[in-house]
């Protein structure tokens, strides 16, 4: 358990001192503990842990979970990053409609979606991110 601990420690240099990570004999004052800085990410906003083979399931997924969603003719991926949506209805492209199906799979939140309007509307392509990296 000792190693794991000096691991963390090295990583949190920052809190190295207040948390006593100098070693079992070390002093610590209350206000050094006090003076600490301590970082808490809100729950919802960790990034998943990298799983290439969660990635790459969700990646054949996503498209087709999209596609089926009303007022979306097809998706698919342009890029690595980018899913091409084609809209059948340029009222579909808006966030509310397409984000919580994005966000069903945690490997790719921070997809970019190129919406494409429907041919013929004279609408512009537009750009959307459901979440930031």
């Amino acid at each position: 358990m000792r190693p794991i601990v000096l691991l963390v420690c090295g990583l949190l240099s920052p809190l190295w001192l207040a948390t006593g990570c100098a070693g079992d004999n070390a002093q610590t004052s209350t206000a050094a503990v006090r003076r600490a800085p301590v970082a808490v990410a809100e729950p919802g906003l960790q990034p998943p842990p990298f799983d290439p083979g969660l990635e790459r399931y969700e990646r054949e997924q996503l498209p087709g979970a999209v596609q089926g969603l009303e007022g979306v003719e097809r998706a698919a991926w342009a890029s690595e990053s980018t899913l091409v949506v084609h809209l059948e209805d340029s009222k579909a492209g808006d966030r509310a409609h397409l984000c919580p199906t994005v966000e069903r799979y945690p490997a790719l939140r921070a997809t970019r979606l190129q919406l494409q309007p429907p041919p013929g509307s004279g609408g512009a392509v537009r750009f959307l991110q459901c979440r930031p990296y």
